[in-house]
């Protein structure tokens, strides 16, 4: 006998962090093929860590937490929609308590869009209390976005 509606349980709708793991696996290949194109040696930890991957150009061993860059949909009318605004969120655990990354973390995070390829590399010291980091080609932080300064002006 056919079940009635009423009988059913309805699912709750869970997130699937399989897929969420998955791209972050293609987030941190990505990141990983542009560090090498660059002359980058790049490691990945074996266990967890607070951070991805690991860039070496001698004398510099760099860790880094490789993070989504989405593009910015809210509405500025200070500037035109024709500039590009991205977003970093560079913590974990979002929608819980926020755990904001710091020195003893990673040095940079390294946020790549895998749709677009674009970019931004931002040191951990330029990550702002919020956690979320705002770049546009017009920004202050422009230096952060589709460039590699941020690892060549890195000192440990």
């Amino acid at each position: 006998m056919a079940r009635k509606n009423y009988d059913r349980k309805v699912r709750e709708h869970k997130k699937d962090f399989s897929q969420t793991n998955k791209e972050g696996a293609i987030r941190e290949m990505l990141a990983t093929i542009k560090l090498m194109k660059e002359g980058y040696r790049v490691s990945l930890p074996i266990v967890d860590s607070r951070y991805d991957l690991i860039a070496e150009k001698y004398p510099n061993y760099i860790r880094i937490q490789v993070k989504n860059l989405k593009k910015d949909v809210q509405k500025d009318f200070k500037q035109p929609s024709s500039i590009d605004k991205w977003e970093i969120r560079a913590f974990s655990n979002p929608g819980r308590k926020k755990n904001l990354y710091d020195k003893k973390d990673a040095d940079v995070i390294f946020a790549i869009n895998k749709e677009t390829e674009d970019f931004a590399i931002v040191p951990i010291e330029k990550i702002p209390s919020s956690g979320i980091v705002k770049i546009s080609e017009k920004s202050d932080r422009k230096d952060f976005l589709n460039t590699f300064k941020a690892l060549e002006e890195f000192k440990a």
